[in-house]
């Protein structure tokens, strides 16, 4: 198991090892990614053949959207992990659809293939536009005893989202209606799982809620006294569930028949039990003391025919085919039971030092801790590896499956594949595309689906299955991870942007290394750009004095990046690590010399104010630098009281900290809000902070607004007191005035007026704003039917009629100091204000048509990053409207 996870290590994802069956330990010299713990939580059910997984530092669980560096190293570098749901073979056997989950900010849900298996998610479109965390299909695939009862050939999905609820669609026989028990849906749930026809959801109380087909495990109702509370992880046969509790109790329901009964078993599934699998119709379940219990169909692995003395002890893992399991050892060596057919027989198999199996719907893949792979079972489901022995004798890091073919990922990111052609096992129509760089494989019942370095995703197999993904290939951008039910695809992206390519152009490439390619976000001071890539590199670009010119800490942002901030001349990296590399104008503090000990690790974030960096801690303490003044926090007589820092604002002479429990702290100069002694009576409960040049505006968790510092850059609010007692969502500033969201979608604003202080005469159409941006001048403001509205200084950009025709639709907009840009729901971009700060986009017009997915601004240029990961600029060149130097010149491989 610790050489599969090395493959981690060589994709530059994460720098984990595991320690035993239940924890992982992460390594203080974490390396580089996407930041979040999807890739982690992915690799980690891999290394125990697909099994899904819940992982928990100390009493916290840490979710895929956590950051790698956000491990508080206090509590220990030990991760625990519980084991939930069933193997990746009986998933990939069970489910008929692929589901990609995709991780963007929004969180948006993406499915293809078959209708009638939950490939068309439109009834439930708007509900699946944010916040999916985890997608899950019933299978419904195969013939059962009364055809009347099911239709046969269909399935349904179940989506999680972030606040706990779960979505569901397709067939209502299987699970796509959730209607009856929709109030226990609405908050807590942790995981779904399925079976046939029916789903099973557990949620955060340790309880369980069960729908579907009744038959088929679709009421617990037997049970349901024992599925209140304490259940930590859920196991599924064809018609059976069976649910493990915090105790090491096990409890069954659903057809006998399949598992749903375990009377036989029941003494030994009172306690001690820590790991549940199964086959079609059968369960076995792992315990503390090493021995094996099964229960359920007999001839499908239910009874452990011929080998019940090795099942006694030592056995740390086991793995179901359809009607076999197989058993891995502490020693490394293998125990077979079931159907000879579907593996149950290994007699002639040299099975020792083995890290991982996996199975298909008859055949089992062993990978050892060498490196080399072994299979067995029916050589017509990927049994018989023969034709393809010399690429699996050593370097494989991973072993995925199909219901009838295997893929093994090699430590040198290529592909190799065997077993049924329909299945996946042929993928020589592929061949050039997953050849290098690919750092995960995730499988449906039919299909493959390939993640490379890079963010694509490459699919082959069945097309019926997921195999072809051209319907979706301009969605399938900056992919984190894939899962699949058997027939439709679900995906989820990482933070950010990416091409997905095409065999002509592979934007992994390392020719490309230090070019705009493959970019996922970009940050902005006044003078330059940095573009953090998918590999976790950085390129710079732009005024140098103000970072564009990045040489002497080349080194350190080739690798290992997982976000970039800035002030007005400076650029700081946080890295995977908890290190922080600065570089830029030393009096905006592109110098760390002076802190650069306290740099060194245990970095969770760092804000950007106007000269000064803010690095919050994964304990909570506070470190400054840059301008000398704002810097010396020593001078602040309560320094002690910054800790638990979550965020920090500042005006162009104070600061401002806000801490986790609601209390704002100030210093710098008074008259520029570094004294709010007048207001601090008020400053409890803060939820928000934001900043003009000179003043501070706080949101309180209930929506009342308070405001302190320079009278005159809205530092006053007296005359809009009464529309700011209540109901404010969202802050938002120019230099000089600030900007009020209320709950009802209107809009309240004060400060200097040439600035965007008033709005008065705009109340109506300032209803429905759903966001307000400022630039230095000026604001405009969003509405919910895709209208822009704009006021302030009609030169930047506060004048916008020039352009209203074409404001429509659109979805967010940016801004430089004194113009904006704004991207329309194809990604179309449409800019106006100065033109000296890139309010003229018309000499990049042609790249700016569609397929934008975010735009970053400096003082006075713009640069669009593309759903391809490239990078368009305009604007004033010598602010990084001009990056020539570091653009690709693409030129197709003659090879692919």
């Amino acid at each position: 198991a610790t050489n599969f996870l090395q493959r981690l290590i060589n994709s530059s994802f994460a720098f984990f090892r595991i320690l035993s069956r239940e924890h992982i330990i992460c390594d203080e010299a974490t390396s580089s990614g996407t930041g979040t713990y999807a890739i982690v939580l992915y690799n980690a059910v891999n290394a125990k053949l697909g099994r899904s997984c819940r992982l928990f530092h100390g009493h916290r669980e840490l979710k895929p959207y956590h950051h790698l560096n956000s491990i508080n190293a206090e509590l220990g570098l030990r991760i625990q992990v519980i084991w939930t749901g069933t193997s990746n073979a009986q998933s990939v056997r069970h489910e008929r659809a692929f589901a990609a989950l995709k991780s963007d900010i929004d969180g948006i849900v993406v499915t293809w293939g078959d209708r009638e298996w939950g490939g068309d998610s439109s009834k439930v479109q708007q509900r699946l536009k944010n916040g999916a965390t985890q997608v899950f299909g019933t299978f419904g695939a195969f013939e059962v005893a009364n055809e009347d009862d099911i239709d046969c050939g269909r399935g349904a999905f179940a989506a999680t989202k972030a606040n706990g609820s779960v979505v569901t669609w397709g067939d209502q026989d299987f699970g796509g209606d959730s209607s009856s028990i929709a109030s226990q849906l609405r908050s807590g749930v942790t995981h779904v799982c399925s079976t046939y026809a029916a789903f099973a959801a557990t949620k955060a109380d340790g309880s369980v809620v069960v729908w579907g087909h009744p038959d088929y495990g679709g009421n617990s109702s037997k049970v349901n006294s024992r599925l209140m509370e304490g259940v930590v992880a859920l196991s599924t046969t064809q018609a059976a569930f069976s649910a493990l509790k915090a105790d090491g109790s096990v409890v069954t329901w659903g057809d006998g028949d399949y598992g749903g009964d375990a009377q036989e078993a029941l003494p030994s599934l009172q306690s001690g039990v820590k790991l549940l699998a199964a086959t079609y119709g059968a369960f076995s379940a792992v315990k503390e003391d090493g021995s094996v219990v099964s229960w359920g169909h007999k001839e499908m692995g239910g009874r452990q025919m011929g080998c019940g003395s090795r099942l006694q002890q030592g056995v740390c893992h086991v793995c179901g085919t359809y009607g076999a399991f197989a058993a891995t050892r502490e020693d490394g060596s293998v125990v077979v039971w079931g159907d000879a057919k579907c593996g149950g027989d290994a007699f002639d198999v040299d099975l020792q030092n083995i890290a991982q199996i996996c199975a298909t719907y008859s055949a089992f893949a062993a990978l050892s801790t060498a490196g080399s792979v072994i299979a067995w079972g029916d050589p017509d489901w990927g049994g018989d590896a023969s034709s393809v022995a010399n690429d699996l004798r050593q370097g494989v890091v991973q072993v995925c499956s199909t219901y009838g073919a295997f893929a093994a990922l090699k430590e040198d990111g290529s592909v190799v594949t065997w077993g049924d052609p329909s299945c996946g096992g042929d993928s020589s129509t592929v061949a050039s595309r997953i050849r290098k760089r690919v750092f995960q494989l995730c499988s449906t019942y039919g299909a493959f689906a390939a993640t490379k370095a890079d963010g694509s995703v490459v699919t082959w197999g069945d097309a019926d299955w997921g195999g072809d993904s051209t319907a979706v290939q301009d969605q399938l951008y900056m992919v984190a991870f894939v899962c699949g039910t058997s027939r439709a695809f679900l995906e989820l992206r990482s933070n950010g942007t990416f091409f997905l390519g095409d065999d002509a152009f592979d934007s992994s490439d390392e020719g490309y290394d230090g070019l705009l390619v493959g970019v996922v976000a970009v940050s902005g001071t006044g003078g330059a750009f940095a573009a953090r890539k998918v590999d976790g590199s950085v390129v710079t670009w732009g005024d140098p004095t103000s970072g564009g010119k990045s040489s002497k800490v080349a080194q350190e942002l080739k690798a290992g990046v997982s976000s970039v901030s800035h002030t007005a001349g400076a650029f700081a990296a946080v890295k995977a690590d908890g290190s922080v590399v600065a570089w830029g104008d030393p009096a905006c503090g592109g110098d760390t010399l002076v802190v650069s000990k306290q740099l060194r690790e245990g970095v969770a974030q760092v804000l950007g104010l106007y000269k000064v960096f803010a690095a919050i801690k994964l304990d909570g303490t506070l470190v400054i630098w840059g301008d000398e003044k704002l810097a010396a926090a020593d001078t602040y007589d309560r320094h002690q009281q910054l800790i638990h820092i979550t965020s920090v604002c500042g005006t162009s002479r104070s600061c401002a900290a806000l801490r986790s429990d609601g209390h704002v702290l100030t210093w710098g100069e008074g008259p520029w809000g570094g004294d709010s002694a007048d207001v601090a009576h008020q400053l409890e409960d803060v939820a928000q902070l934001c900043a003009t040049g000179g003043a501070f505006a706080a949101r309180t968790k209930e929506g009342v607004v308070v405001t302190w510092g320079d009278e005159n850059s809205g530092g006053n609010s007296l005359e809009v007191w009464d529309q700011l007692s209540a109901g404010v969502v969202d802050l938002c500033h120019t230099s000089g005035a600030f900007a009020a969201r209320k709950s009802d979608g209107s809009v309240v604003t004060w400060g200097d007026e040439e600035l965007g202080g008033n709005s008065f005469g705009l109340d109506f159409d300032l209803q429905n704003v759903t966001q307000l941006c400022g630039n230095g001048y000026a604001f405009a403001a969003v509405r919910r039917d895709g209208r822009v509205i704009t006021w302030g200084d009609p030169n930047a950009g506060g004048d916008s009629s020039s352009v209203s025709v074409q404001l429509t639709d659109v979805r967010r907009v940016f801004s430089t100091y004194r113009a904006f840009a704004a991207v329309k729901d194809r990604g179309a971009v449409v800019t106006w204000g100065d033109p000296a700060c890139g309010g003229d986009s018309s000499s990049v017009h042609a790249a700016l048509t569609q397929g934008v997915a975010s735009i970053c601004g400096t003082y006075g240029s713009f640069a669009a990053v593309k759903k391809e990961g490239t990078v368009v600029t305009w604007g004033d060149a010598k602010t990084g409207g001009d990056s020539s130097s570091v653009q690709p010149v693409f030129i197709p491989d003659s090879d692919g």
